[in-house]
């Protein structure tokens, strides 16, 4: 009986600690303490070989965003037709200590394609940074910097096939 009384005070004594002790709490408010992130280009035109979807093709490098605390940022490179970047596709999200990133010549012709420039025409491309915190919050964006991108047509190869007719997988 004597033990469950010293268990039930025992317990008391730490709840009634862990109350006050939570009463003085800092609140740590995170902002960005620098101009907006800088971004270059490895090359202003690019024309893109078919013939070589594996080589690489564009690097993209910044300046790290800086903020009052230090916490993982997360960057996102955006390329666009437009240099308002009002409908980017995502070329490629990174995080950590990365300043920058290499694209084949087949990444960086899925994105002049999927932004909707004309394949073996030479346009422009626009592309950017942006960094974030956590789910998108306190976002810094980089210059807007464009390249001249001649894309090619993507041709689809169809699977091997051994059986003939509509039961087959291309019909």
């Amino acid at each position: 009986m004597k033990h469950l009384i010293f268990n039930k005070f025992f317990l008391a004594i730490v709840m009634i600690l862990g109350i006050i002790s939570c009463d003085d709490r800092e609140l740590v408010t995170t902002e960005n303490t620098a101009a907006p992130i800088s971004m270059d280009l490895s090359a202003e035109k690019l024309f893109l070989d078919q013939h070589y979807p594996d080589n690489p093709a564009l690097t993209v490098t910044w300046s790290p965003a800086q903020y009052t605390v230090p916490v993982e940022i997360k960057y996102v490179v955006e390329a666009s037709a437009d240099d308002k970047l009002e409908a980017p596709v995502v070329m490629a999200q990174l995080s950590g200590s990365e300043r920058s990133s290499a694209f084949t010549t087949s990444q960086v012709n899925a994105a002049a394609i999927g932004v909707g420039l004309k394949a073996d025409l030479a346009q422009k491309l626009y592309i950017r940074v942006k960094a974030h915190l956590g789910s998108n919050s306190l976002i810094a964006t980089s210059n807007v910097t464009s390249l001249t991108v001649t894309p090619y047509i993507v041709i689809k190869t169809y699977p091997k096939f051994y059986i003939v007719g509509a039961a087959s997988a291309v019909g």
